[in-house]
C-alpha cells in the first residue's frame, strides 16, 4: 500500500498500486474462478436434466432445472460483471495518472505487470438453454443406467478386478 504524505494527499486519496493489482490481477481472478463454478453448474444440470428425462420430468425435478439454470446465468453475469468492474478500476486509475504528479510518479514505481496491457476478461460462459432443457421428454435419448447386480455378484466382481490389478503390478527390482 502506497503511504502518501499530508502534502501528496489532495481531495481524492487513492491507492493506485491497488488500483492496478485489483483491476489486472484480483477482479480477473475471480472472474476465472467464477466462471468455473458457471462451468460445473452446466455440466451438473446436464447431468440432473438427463436423469429427470430417465424418471419422466418429475415437476420436482423440472422446477428444480429452473432454479438450476438462472443460478447459473446469476453466476455467468458475474463474470461479465467483474470483467467491467476490472477494465472500469484500471481506466480510473489511468484518469488519476494522467492528471496527477504524484498518481504519475506511484505509477511509474510499479512493476511491468501492474503497468502494462489491458486487463484480462474472462469468457463469460454460456447459460444453458431453457426451453431445450426443461422440455418434458421420456429419457430415451440418454445413456441407460447400468443394470443393477445382487450385492454378492458385486462383489465378487470387485475383487476379481482388484486381483487383476495386483497380478499387473510389476515386482520391484533387487
Amino acid at each position: 500500500m502506497t503511504d502518501y504524505t499530508p502534502a501528496e494527499q489532495g481531495e481524492i486519496r487513492a491507492d493506485i498500486e491497488t488500483m492496478y493489482r485489483s483491476g489486472r490481477i484480483l477482479l480477473p481472478e475471480r472472474a476465472e474462478a467464477l466462471a468455473a463454478v458457471a462451468e460445473r453448474m452446466t455440466d451438473v444440470i446436464g447431468t440432473v436434466n438427463s436423469r429427470s428425462a430417465q424418471m419422466g420430468d418429475h415437476r420436482v425435478l423440472i422446477d428444480v432445472l429452473d432454479m438450476a439454470i438462472d443460478c447459473q446465468a446469476g453466476v455467468a453475469r458475474s463474470v461479465l460483471s467483474l470483467n467491467n468492474l476490472g477494465a472500469a478500476v484500471v481506466a480510473i486509475a489511468d484518469s488519476f495518472v494522467a492528471r496527477d504528479e504524484f498518481a504519475a510518479s506511484v505509477f511509474n514505481r510499479l512493476s511491468d505487470e501492474l503497468r502494462t496491457g489491458e486487463p484480462p476478461q474472462t469468457p463469460v460462459p454460456d447459460a444453458p438453454n431453457k426451453d431445450s432443457v426443461l422440455n418434458e421428454g421420456d429419457g430415451s435419448e440418454y445413456e441407460e443406467n447400468p443394470d443393477v447386480q445382487p450385492p454378492d455378484e458385486e462383489r465378487e466382481d470387485r475383487d476379481r478386478e482388484l486381483e487383476d490389478r495386483q497380478d499387473n503390478v510389476p515386482l520391484p527390482e533387487a
